[in-house]
């Protein structure tokens, strides 16, 4: 975690909800609560009822093909919406493990109501860093609904993660195995050896071994009605996406010019790269930006990839003016 979460969170009914646990496996189920917390109520009231009146307008936004391609992704008894970054998973990839970024233009930006009433609350307490938060989920489950134990992949997502709950109670299973013997029918499922109640308005944390250590999920039985959770993660700007392709340094284009100097001529693309791998104490990410190396395996890889990024973006962009900042996380 953070070095200031647990000093941000004490206080203030630190797993209140944790007291009604259900414990098939006290030994999983002592390593779960070692590792998750759920604050019932971090969200009052009022605050649920503005967040739940903005969710409302979702569904009339997708009915009206008001979002981009890939940010709303249903199912007969769930909507799923993806903000600030979208991700293939389950029927779209053929194993665990080949989860991938969708292309950014394919996904909307981070709704300044999800920033303002979720992200900006845990910015200001110091349980997360200014600008750290780039991901949000809506999961709108009906009665009936219910996601099957996963793990969220760890080489998309950093950690701690973030859920919030609305509009119902929800319990989160852990450890307990899906299967679905009749096509179209509810599923059978194994008994969890943990369950964690999760409270309208809490937040719950995930991190260690209840976020990597086992598989989390949750049953038709689970929900008390209808119940929306929003996720909040962090995505890696190194992550793997879909359709990214690495490209050779002869066939890279040229490097941007130096803002800083417009009248200096563009440097030349194999001088610059060969300076840059000749450097290890440097190296540049995917927005542009210099950063020291925190290590020397695959340097030359990540440089290679990051530049050939960099440049997709400055094509893409041609001589259009830059867009204005919102208060939103920027991909």
């Amino acid at each position: 975690w953070f070095p200031t979460m647990e000093r941000s969170l004490a206080g203030k009914g630190n797993d209140s909800a944790c007291h009604q646990w259900e414990a098939e496996d006290p030994e999983i189920a002592s390593k779960v609560r070692h590792s998750l917390k759920v604050q019932a109520g971090f969200w009052s009231d009022e605050a649920c009822a503005e967040i739940e009146a903005a969710i409302e307008l979702l569904g009339g936004m997708a009915k009206a093909g008001q979002f981009r391609e890939k940010t709303v992704d249903r199912t007969p008894l769930r909507s799923k919406y993806f903000f600030g970054y979208g991700y293939t998973y389950g029927s779209q990839i053929s194993k665990k493990g080949d989860e991938q970024i969708l292309p950014p233009e394919l996904i909307d930006p981070v709704p300044d109501f999800i920033y303002d009433k979720l992200i900006l609350p845990l910015e200001e307490q110091g349980i997360v860093r200014e600008g750290w938060i780039n991901s949000a989920v809506v999961n709108d489950y009906r009665p009936g609904g219910m996601i099957v134990s996963h793990v969220d992949p760890p080489k998309l997502f950093a950690r701690p993660i973030f859920i919030s709950s609305f509009f119902a109670e929800g319990r989160l299973v852990f450890g307990s195995r899906f299967s679905f013997p009749n096509k179209g029918g509810p599923p059978h499922t194994t008994a969890p050896k943990c369950i964690c109640p999760m409270p309208r308005g809490s937040l719950t944390i995930m991190d260690g071994f209840s976020a990597d250590g086992i598989t989390h999920g949750i049953r038709p039985q689970d929900l008390e009605g209808r119940r929306v959770s929003i996720v909040l993660r962090h995505v890696f700007p190194n992550a793997p996406r879909l359709g990214h392709m690495p490209i050779s340094l002869d066939t890279m284009p040229p490097p941007l010019p130096d803002l800083k100097s417009e009248s200096q001529p563009p440097p030349n693309s194999e001088e610059t790269v060969a300076t840059m791998l000749k450097n290890p104490a440097e190296e540049i990410d995917e927005f542009g930006r210099r950063r020291p190396v925190r290590g020397t395996r695959n340097t030359t890889e990540r440089q290679k990839a990051a530049l050939a990024r960099l440049h997709g973006r400055s094509r893409r962009m041609g001589a259009s003016a830059p867009r204005s900042r919102s208060r939103s996380p920027q991909r």
